[in-house]
């Protein structure tokens, strides 16, 4: 087993970039480190779009979110003003549908920080469904809806555009 890497006898595969422990959707393995190395150090260059739930529903039906993200505790990240511990974090979002009480929206990251999604939509008011760290609110949901829906980047070797989509699981689709 490599630093990144899990493998069973002579094939291997490598990790390109996590999910939270909750999130479901789309992965990116990689068949070789110099591709791992290709598709970590471009990841801030791809396509990268999630379908989040939401408590509320933002502001505005499609608008961009920045913030200077402040993730000294990994366990609690927050917006924060500018300074030498924080980092840039802009996420646009798109409200595809609304109820009384909830929106599904789409949400395509500019930037990837640590719990983005999560901080941006509480910072508007309107959580993620299921989020313990940032929302106490609604208990309905029985997990983070939140989904990573879309993948697009350049194949590692080839150069080739990748584009790849997964619909919204029915468990977070009966949510709204």
């Amino acid at each position: 087993q490599g630093e990144y890497g899990m493998h069973r006898g002579r094939d291997r595969i490598w990790i390109v970039h996590r999910l939270y422990r909750e999130t479901s959707g789309l992965m990116v393995f990689a068949r070789t480190e110099e591709a791992k190395r290709f598709l970590q150090e471009n990841w801030d260059d791809f396509e990268k779009r999630y379908f989040a739930v939401v408590q509320g529903a933002p502001p505005k039906m499609e608008d961009t979110v920045r913030s200077h993200l402040d993730e000294t505790n990994p366990f609690r990240v927050r917006s924060a003003p500018a300074s030498e511990t924080t980092r840039h974090a802009i996420t646009h979002y798109r409200v595809i549908k609304k109820t009384r009480d909830r929106a599904l929206v789409e949400l395509e990251l500019e930037t990837g920080r640590r719990h983005q999604i999560r901080v941006h939509m509480a910072d508007l008011g309107c959580p993620v469904l299921g989020d313990e760290k940032y929302n106490r609110g609604d208990k309905n949901a029985k997990r983070l809806a939140l989904h990573s829906c879309h993948l697009g980047f350049n194949h590692p070797t080839n150069g080739t555009l990748m584009k790849f989509d997964s619909v919204l699981p029915t468990e977070l689709s009966k949510l709204i």
